[in-house]
């Protein structure tokens, strides 16, 4: 954020998972999502609806990089927690998130990792080239994440409810494709997201998430 001299990056790769394992386990009073459309730091997840809303100069990070699918599973996240249980899916749903090119593909900017008030790393260190994604399904699926048109990771989810992990990029460009199977049969509508390239178009890394789901 140029405005107010910000350029740090955090690992927040698998974070959107793991806090909410974390509020499953501790069960506190009450939870404040944080923030629905704080665009500068790239921590939104409302639309994006308004581009005036964007802070001066983050545009070119935050401009076609949508986290509103990060929502769709939200409500299965709160029922749990309100619950304490894990309740029955009806729907199978599936979100993925990412970064669209190589971390050390482009500059750096002069992104550090860590704020001015800890101990700095190199950006590149924090953050992780995969695919993250998460499935909800109704019963055992079969997941498998697909970049580009090289051979897909398959995993086998053994039982109904959520399942997180994630692919590393291993060099492979292209559209990302996430499809949640049963018996040979897509059970739902595949997750395409968008293509993942060698290098940023504009020389400089994105930091932020791409975030595609099924709805």
């Amino acid at each position: 954020m140029p405005d107010y001299n910000k350029n740090w990056v955090w690992r927040g790769d698998d974070m959107w998972h793991e806090r909410w394992q974390q509020v499953f386990k501790l069960q506190p009073d009450f939870v404040e999502i944080i923030t629905w459309n704080d665009y500068g730091e790239s921590h939104y997840i409302g639309p994006l609806t308004n581009a005036s809303g964007i802070p001066e100069g983050s545009r070119r990070y935050v401009e076609n990089m949508p986290h509103d699918h990060w929502l769709d599973v939200l409500p299965y996240y709160i029922a749990a927690y309100k619950s304490g249980t894990a309740p029955a899916v009806r729907t199978d749903k599936a979100q993925l998130w990412y970064r669209l090119s190589p971390a050390a593909a482009g500059s750096n900017g002069g992104t550090v990792g860590n704020a001015p008030w800890e101990l700095p790393k190199d950006a590149n260190a924090v953050v992780q080239d995969r695919v993250f994604f998460t499935a909800l399904v109704k019963e055992p699926s079969t997941v498998s994440v697909q970049i580009g048109t090289t051979a897909a990771d398959t995993f086998q989810v053994a039982s109904a409810g959520l399942f997180h992990s994630s692919v590393p990029f291993k060099g492979r460009t292209g559209k990302v494709t996430l499809t949640v199977s049963r018996d040979g049969r897509a059970v739902m509508p595949v997750v395409t997201g968008a293509a993942i390239v060698a290098s940023p178009p504009n020389g400089l890394t994105n930091y932020n998430a791409w975030v595609g789901g099924s709805g």
